[in-house]
């Protein structure tokens, strides 16, 4: 079945393809749309016209892939332009006439004043003719790119500029990821080489309060620890109240008294002192200081 909608080289274009001899290429510049006074026709008995019946717009070629004897044309409708039935469009050299022409099935593109509407790609497939190799191109200096093309390589700008420019030289990288050693780092990141930093300890800002340590004063010193065994002098402050007497609420023997003659302690002892001691509590052992925390690993940039 002979296709219904299709693209053919117009006269002009025949004689472009029988002066190149497969080594010049055709520059192709834009792509030409229209309405055909909506009378539809074949292409192939348009040959001659070096114009469109009736053009409604004119676009430029974004792209041309050549993939084996096929060149694929891709163009771009903007979604201001419309507001016509697409019955014909081809597409012109810098000389404005039609290299190819083409037929459309006559779908209304709207406007997007109209309320509705959008970009429209159209891709085409162009074989090569009576066998000469397909040497189609685009002018580079009047290409346009489409929303969705400057969208993409956005992204891919916006990928390759954090990838290789978040973190400078002397900065930390900060990752939750595991990396056995500078080399694994340099391969995720795609740059620099790289210096493992910390080593256990916790990340603290620079101290420029007097009252700080001084260990705190300076980028890369260390101090802390994990654990700490009191000293006497860091206890809280406290005493402990006796209360002492002899059961029943009389008075001890004389042979338990020691000191005056009220069997109180004095100086007039041999110690002046009466002891008395408590049982001992506690294990002794360090403070655990770490609060609690989580895990990551930290990189610094060297190059």
């Amino acid at each position: 079945m002979a296709a219904k909608y299709y693209v053919t080289l117009t006269d002009y274009g025949s004689s472009l393809i029988a002066q190149a001899h497969n080594v010049v290429s055709i520059e192709l510049t834009s792509m030409v749309i229209g309405d055909a006074n909506n009378q539809p026709y074949e292409p192939i008995t348009q040959k001659s016209r070096t114009t469109l019946v009736n053009e409604r717009a004119r676009v430029p070629i974004q792209s041309v892939k050549v993939i084996g004897q096929i060149a694929r044309v891709s163009a771009t409708i903007e979604a201001n332009i419309g507001g016509f039935n697409m019955h014909e469009y081809g597409f012109i050299d810098t000389t404005g006439q039609l290299v190819y022409i083409a037929n459309f099935h006559g779908a209304y593109k709207p406007a997007i004043a109209e309320g509705a509407g959008g970009e429209l790609e159209i891709v085409t497939d162009i074989k090569a003719d009576s066998g000469a190799q397909v040497l189609v191109q685009i002018d580079p200096n009047i290409v346009t790119a489409n929303k969705q093309w400057v969208l993409d390589q956005l992204n891919i700008f916006k990928e390759m500029i954090l990838k290789r420019h978040d973190i400078a030289i002397g900065d930390p990288f900060i990752t939750t990821l595991l990396f056995n050693n500078s080399n694994e780092v340099a391969q995720h990141k795609g740059y620099g080489t790289w210096k493992k930093f910390g080593d256990g300890h916790a990340l603290i800002s620079r101290a420029t309060d007097e009252d700080a340590p001084s260990w705190m004063k300076n980028i890369g010193s260390t101090g802390g620890s994990n654990t700490h065994t009191l000293t006497t002098d860091e206890l809280p402050k406290f005493k402990l109240n006796f209360v002492t007497g002899w059961p029943g609420g009389s008075s001890p023997p004389d042979s338990t008294r020691i000191g005056d003659s009220h069997g109180f302690a004095n100086d007039e002892t041999t110690d002046g002192l009466f002891r008395q001691n408590t049982s001992e509590i506690g294990a002794n052992q360090p403070l655990y200081i770490i609060q609690s925390s989580i895990v990551i690993d930290v990189w610094i940039r060297l190059t």
